[in-house]
């Protein structure tokens, strides 16, 4: 009975775990595309007003 209920237990912690790491990955993903989008527009509004020049 016991170690059922600790069996029980410890599936229930690996599939909040689970779900916590889905999610945290998620919002991972989605801070990293802002992040890169953002980095994309200010490199266009810097090469537009001539503060940032691409080296040839």
């Amino acid at each position: 009975m016991t170690i059922g209920l600790i069996r029980m237990i410890i599936q229930v912690i690996l599939i909040v775990a689970l779900i916590i790491n889905i999610i945290y990955t998620y919002k991972l993903v989605k801070a990293y595309k802002t992040n890169t989008e953002v980095c994309t527009f200010l490199l266009k509004s810097w090469k537009e007003k001539g503060v940032y020049k691409e080296e040839k």
